[in-house]
């Protein structure tokens, strides 16, 4: 699919995405069946260096990267309070925000 975007893409075109963070502790959860399911309209869930290598090999330079907390009133707090942390901060970036740039 991003062979198909960046051909597509002029040169200098921007690729944004929102996506979910196969790191994040709610999709950990839904990848092992535990209390909830994964959607059936998202056809992969992946980890952020994972998706930036994809984009990379595409032809794309990555512009920006961040993770916004869960827009959930329960665990917004939880996912802004721990996100920056090392080593457990990874499992509280609950969607992948990307822009990235066709070389």
């Amino acid at each position: 699919m991003l062979a198909e975007v960046a051909r597509v893409l002029k040169p200098g075109g921007r690729f944004v995405a929102y996506t979910p963070n196969r790191e994040h502790w709610v999709e950990r959860l839904k990848a092992r069946g535990f209390l909830l399911k994964q959607q059936p309209d998202h056809i992969a869930v992946r980890r952020p260096r994972v998706i930036v290598e994809l984009l990379r090999k595409a032809g794309f330079r990555i512009e920006r990267i961040f993770y916004p907390p869960a827009p959930y009133p329960f665990y917004r707090p939880i996912d802004r309070l721990l996100s920056p942390l090392p080593v457990v901060g990874a499992s509280f970036r609950f969607r992948i925000c990307l822009e990235a740039m066709r070389g």
